[in-house]
Parts: structure tokens; sequence; C-alpha cells
């Protein structure tokens, strides 16, 4: 310590004021290295809040569109379902009543047809014969 107080004052300043000069430089450096980086943060946060808000508008467009066709599908099922079962009634009622028909004009063919036959004949004169086929 004593060596210190021996030195030349002046020198001593010149010393001290050329630390504090690498100090306050290095303090510089490190302040604008600083603010560097807060302005990097700063634009990534006002790009990923600019992409989100995007997202957002883009999901609710979408989820909107997605709606509208989810929509349209089940009316387009709806209406394949109505015309399916119109379709498979108009052709299950038109098949019963060619059966129906059918087994009607049967009938009516057997009864002419006994009504020829000498039994039918007779029947017919008597008023008392049946149809084996009708009874």
């Amino acid at each position: 310590m004593s060596e210190a107080l021996e030195e030349d004052p002046f020198e001593l300043f010149k010393r001290v004021e050329k630390s504090l000069s690498t100090a306050t430089a290095s303090m510089e450096r490190l302040a604008a290295e600083q603010d560097a980086r807060c302005k990097t943060i700063s634009d990534a946060a006002g790009k990923a809040s600019k992409l989100a808000e995007e997202a957002g508008d883009t999901f609710t467009a979408s989820k909107r569109r997605l709606m509208i066709w989810t929509a349209l599908c089940a009316a387009l099922l709806v209406c394949g379902g109505w015309l399916a079962g119109y379709w498979l009634g108009h052709r299950d009622g038109w098949a019963s009543g060619t059966a129906h028909g059918y087994s009607e004009a049967v009938a009516a063919n057997t009864v002419a047809a006994w009504g020829v036959t000498p039994s039918g004949q007779l029947g017919v004169v008597c008023g008392r014969g049946r149809n084996p086929t009708l009874s």
C-alpha cells in the first residue's frame, strides 16, 4: 500500500480514468446489445401476435365454411333418403298392386273357366253352385 502512495497522483488519476472509460465503453456496448435484443424480441412478439390474429381469422372463416358444408351435406343426405324412400315405396306398391291384380285376374279367369264346365253350367242354372277355387 505504501507503494500506491509513493506513486505519482497524476499517473494514478490517468490509470483510473482509463479504467473508467474502458468500463464505460463496455457498459455502453452491453447496453446497445441489450437494446438490440429487446428490439428483436419486441419485433418477434409483434410478428407472433399478428400471425396469431391471422390464424384466428383464418380458423373463424374456415369454421364457418365447414359449418356451411356440413349443413349442405346433411340436407343432401336427407333429400337422398326421402327420394330413396319414395322410390322404394313406389316400387313396392307397384309390385304389390301388380301381384294383387294378377291374383284377381287368375281368380276371374278361374271362375270363367269353371263356368263353361258342365258342373259350372249346372251350378249357374240351379243357383246353388259354388266355385271350388273361390271358397
